[in-house]
């Protein structure tokens, strides 16, 4: 091993700073500017023409050229490393151990000139895994490091080698270039890493079969170690270990291990994408790459987590959906209410993501998914594609929704109303409050064509002369007033009969009416309307309906500030109003769809009269109160139900935890990826959430409260401790009404003075407490008045049906887990029991059926669904006779083979025990000649419950027995009688 100390070998290179452009090296075989060749010293074109080698590289040819003269001075020949060549080295450097080289390098190795032959033999590998693991065990012990940059290969008859040449990574001649632009400003924070003109070099030459290595270091100038940036390999095999966790649990994770990393959390995220990828990506187009991963989750071995929606083909847009079986099968036929809504930046191709989510129990679960992107498309693209999306799932699992919620999206709203044309539309609450807002602080915006002459055709009272300004034949209007004997008379129009309150025993008149006031509204409503609207000249056309211009004048002000808070009150109040929810009314007038929009028309209008806002009531009319309008947010426009649902806020809760939960580290994700996240990271969730809103659920154990039975809870146990006044009200505690007024505002529609003509409730009733559609909206045994009795009776699950919102299979009578004939039942899957009829009366004495333009089901329509519904159900029932023809055989064949644990395991589990009640049923219903002692059992009879259900509607022949249909596989002039062993 040898070391020089001598001055660093300097060649005097002239320049010329006039000169540009680049040339690429013949030694490192890299493109560097033409300055980095020095100029010929002699030959053709000396001192004119550059060298074809770069100076670094000149620099090692003639280091490399000085040591091969000396070696032949003293006598050695130029022979390639091993054989007679390693003999004749041997004479002038020694064989040094791995760790002396090591050790020597620690103690002398910054500032170096050095070769030495290295028995390395505890390094395995190829000639170039060995290299490598030299250079890195060097760079640990001068903390410099050296990167790979050629390699050169010499084969001879005896052997081959292989030289590998490493350069200092802080060496300045071999930094790449910036590719940064010309303006200053857009140049990045983050510089270059320092770099020396150390002229670090590192030949390392290793030889098949031998255990000698060949290394030569040179290193001019002492400079600040190495900072390695690169993320360790324990880091890397965490990162390959863990790809479903996410970059933030990751980092955490990492810092526990480096608390002080050198690496930053953008190289974790690199290396996590780029493991990420291979989970998502099937194709460099995210389109194609999407509709791959859909077929992929299509032919899961456990079933599909998908189904792709066939979707048009149209100019101008690009869409992709899927539909979420497992959720659908689960819960479609229970589910009445649907919410659509979408949500832009949630991925880097412009896609908007639509979400049709069904209400159960109060939450929200996601049913499809639709991609869609507009291209400069046609008007009422949007629909076309949404209406196609809607009609697939409703074909396909059978949908049957009585409401649908979407916001002021007309393609959603037309979809909707296109597909589940017997469905009420219900436009969220808080979208129609918004956008009333935000158009009331619109000042130079003038209202679309108002058709004075319509209103007036439908109210009388309406003035067809109370028009915007732009609609005035003369808009300097005189002041009009008129007296009679003197006295000023009014020209108010004539108040139809109103609500008035029943006062009774009042202490402070004043006290209470400002309490009223105050509790008039949620809170949560009262404080959106003390966020003022800031004031707005103009905005986007997007913003307006068709018709709506800007004013010409400059004075001219839409709405002024000291009227809209009121207005939105009102419009709050209109929105509420159901003839489920009784109000207060001196002459007895019936609380109907109809008094209450006419009474909501006419004090809308007013107002507007009074105040002199004919630009706002032209608005009003034409965007909220006019018929077509009235029945898309007007919740009273359906009367005889109404929705657990009043606004879109769980499609917002499911794209908050989308964006939040699984989007918020991304930057700008690729279509393919985000379907990749919705299929297998948000869906699992959901079904999980599925199983877990079953009333089975941990059957036999405590289950936590669903999200809307902790709201109620809250929301009962505050007015269980607000103060009752003297005022008086009309309280049904059985239909669950109060005629206060404010139960058609509170979210669960609860009202003190109900919840303190109770008694206080158990634990248990916050769990099995569910909210209905119909009167009353709540049905338990501990809602009672405090004067009655208490009963342990519990309801039944049977009653009701899942349209009026009795859509629970088991509603908390313990009693049924200790008997074998009740618990198996849900084993069974009571939700396929569940009684769904269509509809079933009101409990109202004003329950008659709104004259809605848009009906709340057509005749036809509704007949025509229950004939598809019962032809479903008989195929059903054909496909089950089947089953059980085929496990009877089965069954009879294992007898003879008296296996113990089998048919211990039968007889044990019950198998067939609901199939021997119903032939007993049967056998008891054609003994006594279909006489019952009554067509409905009482309640606590379960046997006779049950005997009703399997012989009601049983068709008996004149002699008894039951008759055969035709096609059945039996005559059908042949009777057929059950055994009665």
């Amino acid at each position: 091993m040898s070391s020089t100390g001598d001055t660093p070998l300097s060649i005097a290179l002239p320049t010329d700073s006039a000169e540009v452009g680049t040339q690429k090296c013949s030694g490192c075989a890299r493109t560097r500017p033409v300055t980095d060749f020095p100029f010929k010293k002699k030959g053709a074109g000396a001192h004119d023409a550059r060298t074809k080698t770069c100076e670094d590289c000149t620099i090692r040819k003639q280091a490399w050229r000085t040591k091969e003269r000396a070696e032949e001075a003293d006598g050695g020949k130029k022979q390639p490393l091993g054989g007679n060549k390693q003999k004749a080295r041997s004479d002038a450097l020694d064989q040094v151990p791995l760790t002396s080289f090591l050790r020597f390098l620690e103690e002398n190795g910054k500032v170096c000139d050095i070769e030495a032959l290295v028995l390395a033999s505890d390094i395995p590998g190829d000639r170039r895994k060995r290299a490598d693991a030299l250079a890195e065990l060097i760079w640990k012990r001068l903390e410099l490091r050296f990167i790979y940059h050629s390699k050169h290969e010499l084969s001879t008859s005896n052997q081959s080698e292989t030289t590998f040449t490493y350069n200092c990574a802080q060496n300045a001649k071999r930094q790449k270039k910036s590719k940064k632009v010309a303006d200053p400003k857009k140049h990045r924070d983050k510089d270059a890493m320092d770099s020396f003109d150390c002229h670090g070099w590192l030949s390392i030459r290793v030889t098949d079969n031998l255990d000698i290595v060949a290394i030569t270091l040179t290193h001019r100038l002492s400079h600040v170690p190495y900072c390695p940036i690169d993320l360790p390999d324990d880091v890397v095999a965490m990162i390959n270990e863990n790809p479903n966790q996410t970059v933030s649990q990751l980092w955490t994770e990492i810092l526990k291990t480096h608390p002080k990393p050198a690496f930053s959390r953008a190289t974790v995220y690199a290396r996590w994408a780029q493991n990420d990828r291979k989970l998502w990506k099937r194709h460099d187009d995210e389109f194609q790459s999407a509709s791959a991963l859909l077929q992929e989750a299509l032919g899961l071995p456990e079933g599909p987590a998908v189904e792709p929606i066939d979707l048009p083909d149209e100019d101008g847009f690009t869409g992709l959906a899927f539909a979420l079986p497992q959720l659908l099968g689960q819960w479609g036929g229970r589910i009445r209410e649907l919410a659509l809504d979408s949500t832009f930046n949630t991925n880097g191709s412009r896609f908007e993501l639509y979400a049709l989510l069904g209400e159960v129990y109060g939450s929200g679960l996601p049913l499809a998914y639709l991609l869609l992107r507009s291209d400069n498309g046609e008007k009422g693209g949007k629909a076309r594609y949404l209406t196609r999306f809607l009609t697939a799932i409703r074909d396909h699992w059978h949908l049957n929704p009585l409401f649908t919620l979407t916001d002021k999206d007309w393609s959603e709203i037309n979809a909707c109303r296109a597909v589940f044309p017997w469905a009420k539309h219900q436009l969220c609450y808080w979208h129609a409050l918004r956008a009333i807002k935000t158009r009331l602080a619109i000042l130079r915006r003038m209202p679309a064509y108002y058709h004075a002459e319509e209103a007036h055709t439908e109210f009388s009272w309406i003035s067809e002369d109370f028009v915007p300004r732009q609609q005035q034949t003369n808009p300097a209007i005189p002041t009009v007033r008129l007296r009679f004997n003197g006295e000023l008379v009014s020209l108010r129009p004539e108040m139809p009969p109103q609500s008035t309150l029943i006062i009774d025993a009042v202490n402070d008149p004043e006290a209470e009416a400002m309490q009223l006031e105050a509790d008039e509204l949620p809170v949560r409503v009262e404080q959106e309307l003390e966020k003022d609207e800031q004031d707005a000249e103009d905005g986007p056309d997007w913003m307006f309906e068709d018709g709506e211009e800007r004013s010409s004048d400059p004075e001219y002000v839409f709405c002024p500030a000291a009227h809209r808070k009121q207005i939105l009150r009102l419009v709050t109040k209109h929105f509420c109003l159901h003839p489920l929810f009784p109000e207060q009314d001196s002459n007895d007038r019936p609380h109907t769809s109809e008094s209450i929009r006419h009474d909501s028309v006419y004090e809308m209008y007013n107002f507007c009269r009074v105040r002199g806002l004919a630009e706002v009531w032209g608005y009003l009319w034409t965007s909220w109160y006019a018929p077509q309008k009235w029945k898309l947010w007007a919740r009273s426009s359906s009367s005889d139900r109404i929705s657990r649902l009043r606004t879109t806020m769980t499609v917002e809760k499911h794209w908050q935890q989308l964006k939040g939960d699984h989007l918020h580290h991304l930057v700008r994700p690729r279509l393919d990826q985000l379907t990749f996240i919705l299929i297998n990271r948000v869906t699992p969730g959901y079904v999980a959430r599925a199983e877990i809103l079953e009333d089975t659920y941990r059957l036999g154990r405590a289950k936590p409260l669903t999200t809307y039975q902790r709201y109620f809870k809250a929301a009962w146990n505050k007015l269980q401790k607000a103060a009752v006044s003297g005022w008086t009200y009309i309280t049904d505690v059985a239909a669950w009404t109060c005629n206060c007024g404010q139960q058609k505002y509170h979210p669960q529609h609860l009202c003190k003075h109900l919840v303190q003509a109770v008694p206080d409730p158990s634990l248990r009733f916050f769990q099995e407490v569910y909210r209905r559609r119909a009167v009353p909206i709540y049905r338990h045994r501990e809602l009672r008045p405090r004067s009655q009795k208490d009963t342990d009776e519990y309801l039944e699950a049977d009653e009701g049906t899942v349209t009026d919102g009795d859509d629970h299979v088991w509603l908390g009578d313990r009693s049924i887990l200790q008997k074998r004939a009740g618990w198996e039942v849900f084993e069974g899957g009571m939700s396929e029991r569940k009684r769904r009829r269509t509809a079933t009366p009101a409990v109202s004495d004003h329950g008659h059926r709104s004259s809605s333009p848009l009906p709340y089901a057509e005749e036809d329509s509704e007949k025509e669904n229950e004939d598809k519904e019962l032809d479903q159900k008989t195929d059903k029932l054909k496909r089950r006779v089947k089953e059980l023809r085929q496990a009877a055989d089965l069954i009879e064949a294992q007898l003879p083979f008296k296996n113990k644990i089998w048919i211990g395991s039968m007889v044990d589990r019950n198998i067939g025990g609901d199939v021997s009640l119903f032939l007993g049923d049967v056998r008891h219903f054609q003994k006594t000649a279909s006489t019952r002692s009554t067509t409905w059992a009482k309640k606590g009879d379960r046997e006779g419950q049950r005997r009703s259900r399997n012989t009601m509607g049983y068709q008996l022949s004149s002699d008894g027995a039951p008759q055969a249909a035709s096609g059945s596989g039996h005559r059908q002039d042949s009777p057929i009688t059950v055994d009665s062993d």
